[in-house]
């Protein structure tokens, strides 16, 4: 079985081969994809990463693996069809998903193949020997998932079919940012940013120039409110929304808007006369003398 993440192809090695009987631990491998040499003959093979094993369980034929966004590998066994939890790094099972209690996946069934359906957040597996698809919901209860559709019947699938393979085919995350309006400068120098985003089949959070937002959704339009900004009166400030889980789904509005001049003014030091002015659109003004000082302020609308 294979599956991609971060530029690499993750293997599970079965050791034997014999699939329902197999007593052997399998192998986590990967391929490194952008050191592969043009010349397929060439390649070494694929490192080796560990056993699938741990908690007291082991996986001794990986028949189906999916790699969430977010890094996390599933693996079923195909000898008693448990769903495992398993770490990237070194292929020790980190949890039990589905240990073939009731309402869990059937111990007479035999999973071949999971995919990562990332709109509804769950594994679909289709078992070969119940001819039905099963929904694994990862709730944590161990067990908790559901039978989703079987795919007997008419026009279903032809009852004797044995999937080896899956893929989930969603419609691609997309954002798009619509506006970037900020406020006025605050007496501390600071003010916030109003950021309309539309978004669809967004799965977690949103960054927004570095600040990170919740969506009220799989799909729809938010304004997200970026705080703390530094008043610096910076002109075409670009403004980017990028999915937390999927580097590849962004967007970016160039030059969103203008930052607001700074509102905060210093001056010390003062050794003559001077005429200062400092013009300001809200806010207070604190002025601070000590010394030899003759001092006159006039502030007001312009």
């Amino acid at each position: 079985m294979l599956a991609l993440y971060n530029n690499h192809l993750y293997l599970a090695d079965p050791v034997t081969g014999n699939q329902n009987t197999d007593t052997n631990t399998d192998i986590l491998m990967s391929v490194d994809l952008g050191a592969l040499n043009p010349n397929v003959m060439l390649n070494t093979i694929p490192t080796i990463i560990g056993p699938i094993q741990g908690l007291g369980q082991v996986n001794n034929y990986v028949d189906g693996m999916e790699i969430l966004p977010d890094g996390t590998l599933y693996t079923v066994d195909g000898t008693d069809d448990h769903l495992y939890r398993v770490s990237l790094t070194t292929g020790a099972i980190l949890e039990v998903m589905d240990n073939n209690i009731p309402g869990g996946i059937d111990p007479l069934a035999d999973v071949e193949t999971i995919v990562w359906d990332p709109v509804n957040s769950k594994l679909i597996g289709a078992d070969n020997q119940l001819q039905q698809f099963v929904d694994l919901t990862l709730d944590g209860t161990n067990g908790n998932n559901l039978v989703t559709s079987p795919y007997i019947g008419t026009p279903g699938i032809y009852s004797l079919v044995d999937f080896e393979g899956s893929a989930m085919y969603v419609m691609c995350c997309n954002l798009t940012v619509n506006s970037a309006i900020p406020s006025a400068c605050d007496v501390n120098g600071q003010y916030t940013l109003s950021v309309d985003v539309t978004y669809t089949n967004i799965s977690g959070d949103i960054t927004i120039n570095g600040q990170t937002f919740t969506p009220s959704g799989v799909t729809g339009r938010d304004t997200f409110v970026l705080t703390l900004l530094t008043a610096n009166g910076a002109i075409d400030v670009d403004v980017t929304a990028q999915s937390v889980t999927e580097v590849t789904c962004s967007a970016t509005l160039a030059d969103a808007y203008d930052a607001p001049a700074s509102c905060v003014w210093n001056r010390s030091a003062i050794t003559s006369t001077d005429v200062l002015m400092q013009r300001y659109t809200d806010g207070t003004a604190t002025v601070t003398a000590s010394g030899n000082t003759s001092l006159l302020l006039i502030y007001g609308a312009t």
